[in-house]
């Protein structure tokens, strides 16, 4: 009974640093399609937008990180530290891009794994957490 009792904690054990250690490693798979001014813009393409187009688009990015919360000064030299092609990258996907996206799916799935994990700990009799659970 008492090695019976060692092996379900540690497996349990076990289990629970699984659990957590995968919770580490979820993060969302990001794609996107290929427009025709997509590709034009790749390295090595013949045409590229004008400094005017580069100048603008880059007062627009940093107006759009003011009102984020960033400081107008460090907005600037965020911006300015871009190359042109990171600038009109982040130009075209930026309304895509909202603050704290994916918090709620992450936080649902930590609370599935733990509920699994409690789940586990009580069919093997480590924990008494729910009663309907039958204990090996």
């Amino acid at each position: 009974m008492k090695q019976s009792h060692g092996m379900k904690k540690a497996v349990a054990g076990i289990m629970t640093f699984v659990f957590g250690f995968l919770c580490l490693f979820v993060a969302p798979a990001q794609a996107a399609m290929m427009g025709t001014g997509d590709l034009l813009r790749l390295p090595g393409s013949d045409t590229a937008p004008s400094a005017e187009i580069l100048n603008d688009t880059r007062q627009a990015l940093a107006h759009q990180l003011q009102e984020w919360g960033v400081s107008p000064q460090e907005a600037r030299a965020r911006v300015a530290a871009m190359t042109d092609s990171e600038v009109i990258r982040l130009a075209e996907a930026i309304e895509q891009m909202p603050a704290g996206a994916g918090v709620l799916e992450f936080l649902a799935v930590l609370a599935l794994l733990g509920f699994i994990t409690l789940v586990i700990t009580d069919i093997v009799g480590v924990t008494d957490v729910f009663t309907f659970i039958k204990k090996m």
